[in-house]
């Protein structure tokens, strides 16, 4: 790596935000690569929301992984044969932990740093790049040549804005963990994705009534097909195929081999059906009736789209997140309705050294993705790689952002987005640097 003339002016080469699986992933690839990286961590271990007890934690007791232990591991340190198919969010956590330990990443990282500030620093140098000034709570400043953001975007719960007022209890999913809250009452689950199914299979076993709203066709995964995992079936051949022919090929394998939960008339399934092998049993015993998407509140009302009412005394918002940057000036960048204007969903044309992992939806594990996205960032800091003009990846996002699904503006597809980044990777040769691209129209 070229020796840069400036570098004493900076804390560190690095500086990145969050240590859950995308701050350890990005850490791990920097020092690799001997660029020095300094970890900003807000909560006391590493894991992220994989720690119950963290402050942003999005787990519950009952929580399991969506995909299979093999797709989910990272490939640079597989997880232990002896542990169950579809690890729990506490293999999840102890895997983490034994990552940052296996890749020397702890010395890396500061504990209870949150972040409040990040802005561009003024001052001389190339066009529209002078490093970032980051400031923690503690009100201390340093500044890094580059920013790499990595707390993810499961930190902001969204909870859609319903008419009317209602008399009972709310809470969001990610305020869940103890199921008997439900004990005796009536409850109103909103959202049908994993986290709103897994609820509603805890809910049933204790509520007096529970109701699972979706506004879509509901469509659920088993964790088995065939007798193997469901996701290790989709690698391979049928990967080849145009997207459209093979999403359809496995929608429909899917609807052969999984049973049917919801006869109603809906929209098209969601872009990533949950995994809730035990609903469809609670659906057929009237453990759980299935609604259409909520529309009023009154008292303890709720009205539903098909004109029906019910009484509940809780409603469990399992409608998921906002993007949430709160260290990060508008004018910096500013998600649009969770749309995030980032090549490849990695770097922010417009602002030279701010790049973003795991802001990123997949059917399956992400982990991987992540994994992936590290290594690339890894190589375009140090060099190795090199990324296209400004306009070409500003052209880039325009056509991303038309062609997401809607209401899933970070929804890539997993094996042609993972190919997609190795293809990055190979774009060597003697081109300018990261930087002198990106000042570059």
């Amino acid at each position: 790596m070229t020796p840069d003339p400036d570098a004493e002016r900076f804390d560190a080469t690095c500086a990145v935000i969050g240590a859950g699986a995308a701050g350890l992933a990005t850490a791990k690839a920097l020092q690799e690569r001997g660029v020095s990286c300094h970890v900003l961590e807000s909560a006391f271990d590493v894991g992220g929301m994989w720690q119950i007890d963290a402050p942003d934690s999005a787990a519950y007791p009952t929580l399991q992984c969506n995909s299979s232990r093999r797709m989910t591991q990272f490939s640079a340190f597989p997880m232990p044969r002896s542990w169950p198919d579809f690890p729990t969010y506490r293999h999840m956590a102890e895997y983490l932990e034994a990552f940052a330990d296996e890749f020397a990443l702890r010395p890396l990282i500061e504990f209870g740093a949150a972040v409040t500030r990040v802005e561009p620093v003024p001052g001389p140098g190339l066009p529209g790049y002078n490093g970032w000034a980051v400031t923690t709570a503690d009100g201390r400043t340093r500044c890094y040549e580059n920013v790499i953001v990595a707390t993810g975007h499961h930190r902001q719960p969204h909870v859609p804005d319903l008419p009317g007022s209602f008399r009972g209890e709310t809470m969001h999913s990610r305020d869940y963990r103890d199921p008997d809250v439900f004990l005796t009452r009536r409850v109103l689950i909103v959202g049908a994705g994993n986290s709103g199914t897994d609820i509603a299979v805890d809910c049933a076993r204790r509520a007096e009534h529970t109701i699972l709203a979706s506004r879509r066709e509901l469509q659920v995964l088993p964790r088995y097909l065939l007798g193997r995992p469901y996701d290790q079936l989709r690698p391979g051949v049928a990967n080849l195929l145009p997207p459209g022919m093979e999403r359809s090929l496995f929608d429909r394998f899917v609807r052969v081999s999984a049973p049917e939960v919801d006869g109603q008339e809906h929209s098209a399934p969601p872009v990533a059906p949950p995994v809730a092998p035990d609903l469809p049993p609670l659906v057929e015993s009237g453990d759980v009736e299935l609604k259409p998407a909520p529309t009023k509140l009154s008292g303890d009302r709720v009205n539903f789209a098909d004109g029906t009412r019910s009484k509940v005394d809780l409603i469990v918002f399992a409608t998921g997140y906002d993007v949430d940057l709160p260290f990060l000036d508008a004018q910096v960048l500013q998600p649009d309705g969770n749309r995030m204007p980032l090549y490849r969903k990695v770097v922010a044309p417009q602002r030279p050294g701010l790049w973003f992992v795991g802001f990123i939806d997949t059917i399956g594990a992400t982990l991987p993705l992540f994994e992936e996205q590290a290594e690339w960032l890894g190589d375009v800091v140090t060099g190795e790689a090199s990324l296209p003009g400004r306009t070409a990846m500003r052209k880039w996002i325009e056509a991303d952002q038309r062609s997401v699904p809607p209401g899933h503006p970070l929804q890539v597809d997993l094996w042609r987005y993972n190919r997609t980044l190795k293809r990055e990777r190979g774009r060597r040769s003697a081109r300018p640097t990261w930087r002198q691209r990106l000042v570059t129209r």
